[in-house]
């Protein structure tokens, strides 16, 4: 008997760290419900069964309910998005694209709720750094961000300028994504491959025959720096789907082609 309270008392040691360092909120949560049941295992084997009985329905059953519906409530994800074809679009009512099937398929993985809000290009960082989470888009960044956290590539890409465009800075060139996007492109200009892909696709015609690769980059999901932990689980998350080749290069067939 003293061996098993011995053993008891080690598991939750062991526990209580993996509960103090866990910075998943579902891990933690379900880790406390095991430490609950881990207690009441203890008072039954030393002889107090009813308390053993009151912790396992208060402590371990109701409280850790408790968490779940506060964890519900709290842990909703504001996601800011700016339509990019095959990325990210709002079609018959439903968000689809390459870049919002794997952050769905990531944030579902963590059973955590959605808000998806679209936004103007020109306002998408600021409105990030003050009231959102993520931000999605097809975004091309190479430098950082103050207050941001950029996620590993999750799909490679090339800057194409076509003419002389005078700046190719993030600035210059995420200022005119929608009118990129949607109207009549200038004579010098930079536009990343998939939005290039999506101009030839609608039989787009360029004045100008001068076109340089001038980046061989990837796009990015950008977090707000209050939200840098499930950057950091996304990048977790992107390593194992790239490392599962037939899964990720059966999506890019699906939603790029």
């Amino acid at each position: 008997m003293t061996l098993t309270i011995y053993f008891l008392f080690f598991i939750l040691i062991i526990i209580a760290f993996y509960v103090a360092v866990q910075d998943n909120h579902i891990n933690a949560l379900l880790s406390y419900g095991a430490f609950g049941t881990i207690i009441s295992l203890l008072f039954f084997t030393m002889n107090a069964p009813d308390v053993a009985i009151v912790n396992l329905t208060v402590g371990a059953a109701f409280i850790f309910f408790i968490y779940v519906i506060a964890i519900k409530k709290v842990a909703k994800v504001k996601i800011y998005f700016i339509s990019a074809p095959y990325l990210v679009e709002f079609i018959d009512g439903q968000m689809k694209g390459f870049e919002h099937h794997i952050l769905k398929e990531f944030l579902d993985e963590k059973r955590l709720d959605v808000d998806y809000i679209e936004i103007e290009s020109e306002k998408a960082i600021e409105t990030l750094k003050k009231k959102g989470d993520i931000l999605i888009g097809g975004f091309v960044v190479e430098e950082d961000i103050p207050d941001v956290v950029k996620s590993e590539h999750f799909l490679p890409t090339k800057l194409i300028s076509f003419g002389h465009p005078l700046k190719t800075d993030f600035g210059t060139y995420y200022k005119n994504i929608e009118r990129q996007y949607y109207k009549d492109f200038e004579n010098d200009f930079v536009v990343d491959v998939i939005r290039f892909k999506y101009l030839m696709y609608t039989g787009k015609k360029f004045e100008t025959a001068k076109t340089t690769e001038i980046l061989n980059t990837g796009y990015t999901i950008l977090f707000s720096k209050n939200k840098e932990f499930l950057a950091k689980e996304f990048d977790e998350y992107l390593l194992n789907l790239k490392n599962d080749k037939d899964y990720y290069n059966e999506l890019i067939r699906r939603y790029i082609g």
